[in-house]
């Protein structure tokens, strides 16, 4: 999840580049092997961005998928 007030430093999800979706590939790898019985299971990566107003409003987008844990 990601919140900005405004889009002049972009859009929060493109915060979400190549070095922090390798950053959460291998947080959750790391818990993956922690666990048992999960050999066979799908992950999804999602986003949150938030886009908040001057006038206490938001916007908010989620990404379902928005990168695939594949490196």
């Amino acid at each position: 999840m990601k919140t900005r007030s405004g889009i002049s430093a972009g859009l929060p999800e493109d915060a979400v580049d190549a070095k922090k979706q390798s950053k959460y590939e291998r947080i959750a790898m790391l818990y993956m092997a922690d666990k048992e019985n999960i050999d066979n299971l799908c992950i999804r990566f999602d986003a949150i961005a938030i886009c908040a107003s001057e006038n206490n409003h938001a916007l908010l987008r989620h990404h379902k998928g928005c990168f695939d844990g594949r490196g």
